[in-house]
């Protein structure tokens, strides 16, 4: 009889309680809610990062491209203060041994700059750029052939900003 009493016992140990399944599955869920923020946290990172890079990117993009064209220009207009304005006239070489000028013009409407060369080839450069004002502006600093370009560029809940400085120089 007590033989049978403990094959009895042995069998009933041969499974989990109840209490240690419970356990098990708070555990699972503790480690399942961490993993679940961790990768919220890294999408979300993830997503600002791209957006900051997209408002960097715009403002590089169009600072560089003016920056060439105006230090490789005459007749270079810059706006005033609170406006936008930048036109010039670009040496480009015609394929002999004279250099010659094409005009060329850029605009800013509704976030975008636009390069139009010769009065007629317009090309998109940037977008996401603030509007002119104070943080997008074209300006010709005190000194004589030197100026000062600040673009502004916001995307989502990124922002940012570059002041660039040119001098022109003669051929």
């Amino acid at each position: 009889m007590i033989r049978r009493r403990n094959q009895r016992n042995r069998e009933y140990d041969s499974g989990f309680t109840l209490v240690e399944l419970l356990v098990v599955l708070a555990v699972m869920a503790v480690v399942t809610a961490a993993m679940t923020l961790a990768i919220s946290v890294m999408t979300t990172v993830s997503a600002s990062s791209t957006e900051q890079y997209m408002a960097m990117s715009q403002v590089e993009v169009a600072g560089n491209t003016i920056i060439r064209d105006v230090a490789s220009s005459c007749n270079v207009t810059a706006g005033s203060a609170g406006s936008w304005h930048c036109s010039m006239n670009r040496y480009t070489w015609n394929g002999t041994d004279n250099l010659t000028t094409i005009p060329v013009e850029y605009t800013i409407t509704d976030g975008v700059l636009e390069r139009t060369l010769n009065g007629s080839q317009k090309t998109l450069i940037a977008e996401y750029l603030v509007n002119p004002g104070t943080d997008t502006t074209f300006l010709q600093a005190s000194e004589n052939n030197t100026y000062l370009l600040k673009l502004s560029s916001r995307y989502n809940d990124a922002a940012f900003s570059a002041i660039y400085k040119v001098v022109v120089k003669s051929p």
